[in-house]
C-alpha cells in the first residue's frame, strides 16, 4: 500500500489542512477522525497480517486514543447543538 506525505488534491500545507479542519463544525470533526479510525484499523489488521505486531500494535494503541478523542469531539458536539442552524451567535456565546 503506497503512503503519502500530502494529501492529494490539496494544495495547502498539512498545518493549513489543520486549520480548515478545526474550522468544520464538530460533529463533522468526529465525523473525520471516525473515517479516519476506521481506515488506520485497518491498516493495522493488515500489518499484524503480515507479522508486522510491532507496527499493528502501536498503531492500535494510536485508535484507542483516537477513539476518545471522537468521544470527547462529540461531547462537545452535544453541548454547542442547541445553539446552531439559525441561532443568534451573540445569545450562542454568552450561553457557552
Amino acid at each position: 500500500m503506497r503512503e503519502f506525505l500530502t494529501v492529494e488534491g490539496f494544495k495547502g500545507s498539512l498545518k493549513e489542512l489543520a486549520v480548515e479542519i478545526s474550522n468544520m463544525r464538530y460533529d463533522s470533526i468526529a465525523k473525520l477522525f471516525s473515517y479516519i479510525l476506521l481506515e488506520l484499523e485497518r491498516k493495522s489488521a493488515r500489518d499484524q497480517m503480515f507479522g508486522k505486531t510491532k507496527l499493528s500494535d502501536a498503531v492500535n494503541k494510536s485508535c484507542m486514543h483516537i477513539n476518545r478523542a471522537i468521544l470527547y469531539v462529540q461531547e462537545a458536539s452535544d453541548i454547542c447543538e442547541p445553539f446552531i442552524d439559525g441561532k443568534d451567535n451573540k445569545e450562542v456565546e454568552k450561553r457557552l
